[in-house]
């Protein structure tokens, strides 16, 4: 998905976050913290456009292992999660983040081994 600086488009992504962990068979509190996790992120790289026409791309992958969520943006140099976005991550495995070529990257992993043990 490709956003516009549209700090309510957010929710969209949380809605596809929400969908996957809940088709995945994930617990009600961990489909609602990856949707929580996503929204949040998102909403915290919104708030670093470089420009008002910037986009924020991203990317949501349901493989049998994990859920994926890969937030993307322009950037002019190493932006840190702010403490409002790191408290929302705690239903998250992983966190990556990274800046290259110009783009900030951050990426959310919630592993779904916990879902295949529970049956």
């Amino acid at each position: 998905m490709q956003f516009d600086a549209d700090i309510r488009l957010a929710a969209a992504a949380g809605g596809v976050a929400r969908y996957f962990a809940d088709s995945a068979g994930l617990d009600h509190l961990a489909v609602s913290q990856l949707q929580s996790a996503t929204v949040a992120i998102c909403k915290q790289q919104f708030t670093q456009l470089r420009e008002p026409y910037s986009r924020l791309d991203v990317i949501l992958e349901w493989s049998p292992n994990s859920i994926e969520v890969e937030v993307t943006h322009e950037v002019a140099e190493d932006l840190h999660l702010d403490g409002e976005a790191q408290k929302a991550l705690v239903g998250v495995d992983q966190v990556q983040h990274a800046v290259s070529g110009g783009k900030e990257i951050t990426r959310l992993i919630k592993f779904l081994q916990q879902a295949d043990s529970a049956s």
